[in-house]
């Protein structure tokens, strides 16, 4: 199995604690192994409280499905797509401990309204960070001064 190692830098003031925890979410993720030339696995530590360790199985390098250490699909994902050898030589490296395969209808829906609710609050947002960012560069601009060159 040949592993990448990709090299990451990330630059942020040690006094800033959410700067700090970001950093070591990004460096956290795990390594990646190839299968083959189309197939690779990626074990990842949880991102939050409620997560568990999990493993993303990837496709010429894109996140087909990714699975629980207890075998339960993850991140709104299925395993239809993967190969079963793929998954059966995840589960023999120890990778995951069972294997529950789910198909997508058997995973529950979720409802129309909470996902247009949602993607309402991602718009509010992103109108609110461009806003926020609009009306910082428009201080800058009038009380910061420019730096000086030479």
């Amino acid at each position: 199995m040949k592993q990448h190692n990709p090299h990451l830098i990330i630059f942020y003031r040690t006094d800033d604690r959410i700067a700090a925890r970001n950093a070591l979410h990004l460096t956290e993720g795990g390594r990646s192994w190839d299968l083959d030339k189309k197939w690779s696995v990626r074990m990842d530590p949880p991102h939050h409280t409620k997560m568990g360790p999990h493993v993303h199985i990837m496709f010429r390098g894109d996140d087909v499905a990714v699975v629980n250490r207890d075998g339960t699909p993850s991140h709104n994902t299925t395993t239809d797509q993967v190969p079963r050898w793929v998954m059966d030589h995840i589960k023999k490296q120890g990778l995951v401990e069972s294997l529950v395969t789910a198909s997508s209808a058997q995973l529950p829906s979720i409802p129309s309204d909470l996902l247009d609710r949602v993607r309402i609050r991602v718009l509010v947002l992103d109108l609110l960070a461009g806003y926020a960012e609009q009306r910082r560069q428009a201080f800058e601009a009038r009380f910061v001064p420019p730096k000086r060159r030479g």
